[in-house]
């Protein structure tokens, strides 16, 4: 790159952390107050792109609704600069359970309890601001070597349906709470079904001292 073209705005770009077909994940240092951040930015190829273009605005929509918990990645501003269009993050792990899991299982056995309950607490914050991640993938959550967890990539999440759903009366996504979630989270994450059901068994027990109780379903 060209010095012009590391910077972005006035982020200058310090290390690529990831590449995908349409965008880049970069490391950066925003000039006046020396404070890292992670850059999302459209590949030139993408950035005439429209539907790409409104994909990240939509990320940017969704993430702005859920910046109070700690298990879901901070997205703090959409820009553009150079021509492309870019969202400014919060700088965490780099590292996701997918790339976590290839070094094997040891990587994440010691901490896997508290991998496991963070990365429901992140789906289940979602579910209280009625939106659907509908990408859940161990690429999705990024691990931080202390086993810190947090949901990334909303790009195509979704909010809750109501229509259907309320005339068939069925509980609102609000009310789903992190052991509803274990099985499903788990079968991404883990392969060995022995540690599965020990984990599950280990969640719940502590959800049930720390949740309030289960609210049930509206009446018609």
């Amino acid at each position: 790159m060209t010095r012009t073209r590391d910077f972005f705005g006035p982020y200058r770009l310090t290390r690529l952390i990831r590449a995908g077909s349409t965008s880049e994940v970069w490391e950066a240092i925003e000039e006046h107050e020396q404070v890292r951040y992670a850059l999302k930015i459209l590949k030139e190829s993408a950035s005439n792109d429209r539907k790409e273009v409104a994909s990240l605005k939509h990320e940017f929509t969704v993430g702005q609704d859920m910046q109070s918990s700690p298990r879901i990645i901070k997205v703090l501003e959409h820009r553009v600069a150079n021509d492309r269009p870019f969202l400014v993050m919060e700088l965490f792990s780099e590292l996701n359970a997918k790339q976590a899991l290839r070094r094997g299982p040891d990587s994440l056995a010691f901490m896997l309890r508290e991998v496991i309950i963070q990365a429901a607490e992140g789906l289940y914050y979602m579910h209280t601001r009625n939106w659907i991640h509908l990408d859940i993938k161990p690429d999705n959550f990024l691990v931080s070597r202390e086993g810190e967890v947090k949901l990334i990539d909303f790009t195509i999440s979704e909010k809750k349906k109501t229509g259907l759903s309320k005339l068939m009366h069925r509980p609102p996504i609000r009310n789903w709470r992190p052991e509803c979630l274990l099985p499903r989270l788990l079968a991404f994450l883990l392969p060995a079904p022995s540690v599965v059901a020990a984990a599950v068994t280990q969640v719940q027990t502590k959800s049930e001292h720390s949740l309030p109780p289960r609210q049930p379903p509206p009446r018609p």
